[in-house]
């Protein structure tokens, strides 16, 4: 998930594999005053990445950024707006979205394993 810094109830979920943020309507993630295609977060080799589609208007922990892998709890800075990444929210979300309680159970070791190595930065 994405969060507002400032207005932590307001969040959007992070899809598989892209999810795009800007200001145009087509955005999954559509915030005002931003560049209209101003970023993207992919699920590349069990990493959420952010890419910076908007000229270097974007920050990670106060990091000017290209691309950047994102951890939970990272902060993340698009033009002025601030917003929290989580990726616990992520993962549960991914859970949740298999009723079938086979595929629940793949996917919370698959999960699980994905976690692991996001924690430990591999």
């Amino acid at each position: 998930w994405l969060a507002l810094r400032n207005q932590p109830a307001q969040r959007w979920a992070v899809r598989r594999p892209v999810t795009t943020l800007g200001a145009a309507v087509n955005c999954d993630i559509v915030l005002p005053g931003l560049a209209a295609q101003h970023a993207e977060i992919r699920f590349e080799n069990n990493r959420y990445i952010l890419y910076d589609l908007s000229s270097g208007n974007s920050w990670v922990n106060g990091r000017q950024i290209t691309a950047n892998m994102l951890k939970d709890g990272f902060t993340v800075r698009l033009d002025s707006t601030e917003l929290i990444f989580s990726i616990n929210e992520c993962l549960l979300q991914e859970i949740l979205r298999y009723k079938d309680a086979k595929e629940r159970k793949e996917s919370v070791l698959h999960l699980a394993v994905v976690k692991v190595a996001l924690h430990n930065g591999v």
